[in-house]
């Protein structure tokens, strides 16, 4: 199980540092942000009755998600 999650954890970061260096910077932050967005949704998926999203944890994400595109947007 360990392995397992070591080698998706390299495969995630190995997939990020090849975006930067085809994608402009700005379009990365952007997808990067939305990782929380994308956790949340994919718990509810696979996780139906176990996982309870409750709105403090949806405005969190939401506010990550506007910061950076705040961010990206103004600079």
């Amino acid at each position: 199980m360990l392995y397992r999650s070591w080698s998706l954890y390299k495969l995630c970061y190995d997939l990020f540092f090849s975006a930067i260096m085809f994608i402009p910077v700005s379009y990365v932050a952007v997808v990067a942000a939305l990782e929380p967005m994308l956790t949340i949704i994919l718990s509810k998926l696979f996780l139906r009755q176990e996982e309870k999203i409750y709105g403090y944890t949806l405005a969190a994400a939401f506010t990550i998600v506007g910061g950076v595109a705040m961010i990206i947007l103004f600079t």
